[in-house]
């Protein structure tokens, strides 16, 4: 996943000269950007999702907060709001659906 913002920054300089007053704006424009990439080492998890009522790639809490840009307490946050789907293994482990991220509530 890549984001990019843009930052501008305004710099305002009074230049005095004969007694006339005169301002000089410089502005500065900053671009970042960020990649996430995520390396499996086990095989992916697919499993039934409830909500979206079809079979998706399902991520653990980390991956999933890594995929979204958040923390993992965020990702319980959303989980436990509904905003993100998740399902419970038999074995308590929390995985969150990746058919979409964060619904608009």
């Amino acid at each position: 996943m890549g984001e990019s913002s843009n930052t501008v920054r305004v710099f305002w300089k009074t230049i005095v000269a004969d007694g006339m007053t005169n301002k000089k704006r410089t502005s500065i424009t900053i671009e970042t950007r960020k990649t996430t990439v995520i390396r499996r080492r086990k095989a992916q998890t697919v499993a039934w999702c409830e909500r979206c009522h079809a079979r998706v790639l399902m991520h653990n809490p980390d991956e999933a907060a890594a995929l979204d840009g958040t923390t993992v307490r965020e990702i319980f946050r959303y989980v436990e709001s509904g905003e993100l789907h998740a399902i419970e293994t038999d074995e308590g482990a929390l995985l969150v659906c990746r058919g979409f991220y964060r619904e608009e509530v």
